[in-house]
């Protein structure tokens, strides 16, 4: 009977964890400021990991998601892949994902070369619906000028099509002379229902609009036109398959449909294969994936799990130091537990369940406002396109993991209490005593010998990147480099804080000459180390991370501002007017020779710039052609090219070395022909008087020196045939010289020489349009980037347009970035440890209370307590970082000096952010300390207790 009873209870370790989550919930009641401190800690960093999960799994589509975008409300969705191909195999859940044979040159073996598409009528049965849609890029006449667009062919209007694609208002196109435009593409354009578009390329059609269409595939900003199947590119979906997808409303396809179609050189996505997948062995396409996890981007991940695994350690530590304070005050509850017959593993146990409890609690918080958070930014970020956003997905499971790490977070925090709690002096405790901790001379010993080893790691770290680069560039090496620099940085601040308590101690001793209240506060940093140290830590380890990526960020800031080579100045916008065609060097016949556009081509170029940017300012600017050496032959073409004095710095260094500008061909035209109005927008200011007067008597402009000797600059002309081999003769056909004057800016890196037309005319120059400028102060939106770029290639083709903004300027705005979370990490670290400082010693504060101590007293020790904690932090964080920055561009440098360099580099130069640093090192503690020395003048009642 005895033994029944026995089996019925629980175990002995059960009864103690029930025991003891119950103490720990009683005690978390009992002291609600303190209890509510490390909820916050817990719950602020599972507030960014929820709702950074919440946004990550917003990202993933269900699968009713997924079908209703690729699908709407069709059956399947299939596209011509190749000519009929027995070895053509695909995925049966993955839209396009397919795969052929292919021999040792990658080309198909499956079918001939010359076999054809078959057309749908050739796929489907007779009187099967089949829809379709197409693309083509158009332009189109405003009463604004020209701008460009994407224009959607088909049947996107049909209702089998409402989900892919959304009839927001009117009806859909039914002729040819009708259009249908998305909402941005009314805005854009200027038009309402009812209006007229005027489309004249790719040719000339117009249309009335009758109806608004958005894609769902497309962001809500894209402007977009629908029409008729080949109703503006004059090519039918059936008559070039290839180029368009085909929708079947009424047809479903499963596995064995989908296979015959491959047969026949087709693929499709079907709902029914999709929501009833075939056997993992019936398909071997794909067969690795399938998973919802598939479509999440795993730099996501990396990046959410990097910036919660620091926050974690970070609470870690400022909870830890919360709750060995709420230790030390439970101490005589504690005691009384192992008074009446409590072992020290059910005291330890208490304290741990602390942990549990209240990171239950910060977890619960923390998701429930991280959700909230993340649909809000959902909100503002949705921009109607479903294939990244498809919808909110705050799933259960997704959260979980969540939930886990707030209470493992508090589980952690509460060790370092709970393992003290099980040494607690029961007699001592219940008496109420209590003695300071002593700072151990072993821990300090063998902090500093770690923090040797950290700093012996940074040194090798640095051999590695010299070698990496030294004498041939090793990728794999660099990547050690790397490590080993970022693993001897961890273990040098894991030495620094071993070694904290003996520099608090140290730091008494110096601080305890400059007055009453730096002496006791640096002694109670000191005396009270659980606390200080702590926060001291976690104040060092962001400081060392933020100054690390500030430091590192701004050095190679500095290395793309100096390599940085503008095209045009800064807040204008350019686009070719001559580009460089499309070359295969398998088929020398698709060479593109390079000439010069049409005069209607360039008036055209003119007006979408000036109606898209909304500027009258559009300037042309004019050159003779740079040789193609690496296109077609041109056996009766000569080339005329601006003579450089000097030698490539590539001829001095390795094989390797690709020469720059002006000793490369390619990348611009080197000599422009122009007046002084040209030559301003070169500049992007007004030239000087010697300067338009150069140009004016028919002389040049050099803006690189290596052009010019003895004031003039020598245009050698060139046979093709000279240019393309060294055997030809070294000799040009002929040279002369122009007087000229070397006149330079910011703006000319890619410029040669701006000759005068009178010159140009006089020597014979074949020159004309090449570049179009405007200029765009206010910036471009990407609307009307998407209309230069689509009309630039409309109009004159393998033609692009660009907004000249400079080098991407991110290190600035990430260093004060940077030096907010600094901020407010110190400004929370520094808090905690005050607070608990003046939580732990209120006794302290009567003793002084009852001695007479002036207010002015305790401000003095809460302005001295910051500086400490906050000092000591930021001061050994900053050291930390700077150094494997450091030591990165002195590896580069000492690379580079040996000879043999390759170009580039780990860091090529050190340039540190010193306001920042400054700020983060002595501003942020300073203004820390302010703040506690305003908030500590409170006077408290002296207060005996009697008995």
């Amino acid at each position: 009977m005895s033994s029944r009873a026995d089996a019925a209870l629980p175990s002995r370790s059960k009864r103690t964890s029930r025991v003891a989550a119950r103490i720990a919930w009683r005690t978390a009641l009992r002291h609600p400021g303190r209890s509510a401190l490390i909820v916050a800690l817990v719950a602020l960093p599972t507030i960014g990991l929820a709702a950074g999960t919440v946004l990550i799994t917003s990202t993933v589509p269900t699968t009713d998601e997924k079908l209703a975008y690729a699908l709407g409300r069709t059956e399947a969705m299939v596209q011509a892949y190749s000519p009929p191909d027995p070895t053509l195999d695909q995925s049966p859940t993955v839209a396009g994902w397919a795969e052929r044979d292919v021999d040792e040159n990658y080309e198909p073996t499956g079918y001939d070369p010359d076999a054809e598409v078959l057309a749908p009528d050739a796929v489907f049965p007779t009187g099967t619906r089949v829809l379709s849609t197409s693309e083509v890029n158009a332009t189109v006449r405003t009463d604004a000028g020209i701008d460009a667009v994407t224009v959607i062919e088909g049947d996107a209007g049909d209702p089998a099509l409402e989900g892919r694609y959304h009839l927001a208002e009117g009806r859909a196109p039914q002729r040819d002379d009708e259009f249908a435009l998305s909402g941005s593409a009314l805005e854009r354009l200027g038009v309402e229902l009812g209006g007229t578009v005027r489309i004249v390329a790719p040719r000339t059609v117009t249309g009335t609009v009758v109806g608004v269409i958005e894609d769902r595939a497309r962001s809500g900003d894209t402007a977009t036109v629908f029409a008729r199947d080949g109703a503006v590119s004059d090519v039918r979906a059936a008559d070039d398959p290839t180029h368009a997808f085909f929708y079947l409303p009424d047809t479903e396809l499963d596995w064995s449909a989908v296979r015959e179609l491959n047969q026949k050189g087709w693929i499709a996505y079907s709902r029914q294969v999709v929501e009833h997948p075939p056997a993992p062995g019936d398909f071997s396409v794909g067969a690795g994936s399938g998973s919802w996890t598939d479509d999440i981007n795993s730099g996501y991940i990396s990046l959410l799990l990097l910036i919660g695994g620091f926050a974690v350690f970070q609470v870690c530590l400022l909870a830890g130091a919360a709750f060995i304070v709420g230790m030390r005050a439970d101490q005589r509850s504690l005691a009384t537990v192992a008074s009446v017959g409590g072992d020290p593993r059910l005291v330890s146990r208490i304290v741990s369940m602390g942990g549990v409890v209240l990171g239950g609690v910060g977890g619960l918080i923390g998701i429930g406002l991280g959700v909230l958070a993340g649909w809000g930014y959902y909100a503002l970020t949705d921009d109607g396109n479903a294939v990244t956003l498809p919808g909110f997905h705050p799933w259960p499971l997704a959260l979980l993991p969540v939930l886990a790490v707030g209470v493992l977070a508090g589980w952690l925090a509460a060790l370092a209490a709970a393992r003290g709690a099980r040494r607690i002096d029961v007699v001592a405790a219940l008496r109420g005593s209590r003695r300071p901790q002593p700072a151990h001379r072993r821990r300090a010993v063998a902090g500093t010998v770690v923090a040797l080893v950290g700093a012996g790691l940074l040194a090798v770290g640095g051999l590695l990147a010299v070698l990496g680069y030294w004498p041939r560039y090793q990728l794999d090496v660099v990547w050690i480099a790397m490590a080993v620099l970022v693993g001897g940085a961890i273990v040098l601040q894991l030495g620094l804080a071993l070694t904290t308590p003996a520099l608090l101690g140290g730091a008494a001793r110096i601080l305890s000459r400059v007055g009453d209240g730096a002496r006791l506060a640096s002694r109670d940093a000191s005396r009270n180390h659980a606390r200080s140290v702590p926060a001291a830590a976690a104040v060092m380890s962001t400081v060392c991370v933020a100054v690390f990526l500030m430091t590192y960020l701004a050095s190679g800031q500095k290395t793309i501002d100096d390599e940085w080579r503008y095209e045009v100045p800064i807040g204008d916008v350019s686009g070719d007017l001559a580009p460089v065609g499309l070359f295969d060097p398998s088929d020398p016949s698709s060479a593109s020779v390079r000439t010069f556009p049409t005069d209607d081509q360039v008036d055209d170029v003119r007006a979408l710039f000036s109606s898209v940017l909304g500027t009258a300012e559009v300037t042309v600017l004019e050159a003779v052609l740079d040789p193609m050496t690496f296109g077609a032959e041109q056996p009766d073409a000569e080339w005329t090219t601006p003579h450089v004095y000097g030698v490539s710095p590539c001829e001095q260094s390795t094989p390797s070395c690709v020469p720059s500008f002006p000793y490369e061909f390619g990348r611009n035209d080197h000599l422009y022909v122009g007046d002084a109005n040209d030559l301003a927008v070169i500049l992007g200011h007004k030239p000087d008087d010697d300067a338009a007067r150069m140009l004016a008597g028919g002389g040049a402009i050099a803006f690189w020196p290596e052009y010019v000797e003895d004031g003039k600059v020598t245009l050698d002309t060139w046979s093709d045939a000279q240019l393309r081999g060294p055997s030809e003769g070294d000799d040009p056909l002929r040279s002369v010289t122009v007087p000229a004057l070397s006149v330079a800016s910011d703006y000319t890196g890619l410029y040669g020489v701006l000759l005068s037309r009178s010159a140009a005319d006089r020597l014979g120059l074949d020159y004309g349009p090449v570049r179009v400028v405007a200029p765009a102060p206010g910036g471009v939106s990407d609307r009307q980037y998407q209309a230069l770029w689509a009309g630039m290639q409309t109009l004159i083709g393998n033609a692009s347009a660009r907004y000249e903004a400079g080098p991407p300027q991110y290190a600035g705005g990430f260093a004060w970035a940077m030096l907010g979370l600094v901020a407010l990490i110190t400004f929370a670290s520094a808090s905690v440890a005050i607070g608990l400082a003046r939580a732990d010693g209120r006794r302290d504060d009567e003793v002084l209370d009852a001695v007479g101590a002036p207010p002015r007293l305790r401000r003095s020790v809460a302005f001295w307590q910051a500086i400490v904690v906050a000092g000591i932090g930021t001061l050994l964080g900053a050291a930390v970082g700077v150094l494997p920055v450091l030591t990165l561009a002195l590896a580069t440098r000492l690379a580079q000096e040996q000879g043999g360099w390759t170009g580039g580099g780990p860091l090529q130069d050190f340039a540190a952010p010193w306001l920042q640093l400054g700020l983060a090192v002595v501003g942020v503690p300073l203004a820390i300390a302010i703040g506690s020395w305003a908030t500590a003048g409170r006077r408290r009642v002296a207060v005996r207790r009697v008995g």
